[in-house]
């Protein structure tokens, strides 16, 4: 699981979605993880301390609505992303 989500951490980026895997908890804080739009950019956040299987299920989410035909994505990370394999 964490080769997959590597590798579409990595897609996210070439795809030109900025990453920010910063810390979400705290008790004046009340973040979640997911995409926005922040200045014009895409921005992905993702809480480092969040378990893979959530991180990996946010990520999925965010990049279901990007176009990345273009890039090359390993069949089992392509499987995920078509709705396949999880």
């Amino acid at each position: 699981m964490e080769r997959i989500l590597a590798e579409l951490l990595e897609a996210a980026r070439r795809a030109g979605v900025a990453v920010r895997e910063v810390s979400l908890a705290g008790p004046e804080l009340q973040a979640r993880s997911g995409l926005c739009r922040l200045r014009g950019a895409l921005t992905l956040f993702l809480d480092p301390g969040a378990p893979a299987d959530e991180r990996l299920r946010l990520l999925l989410e965010a990049l279901r609505g990007l176009d990345l035909d273009d890039l090359y994505l390993s069949p089992a990370a392509r499987s995920m992303l078509e709705g396949k394999g999880n």
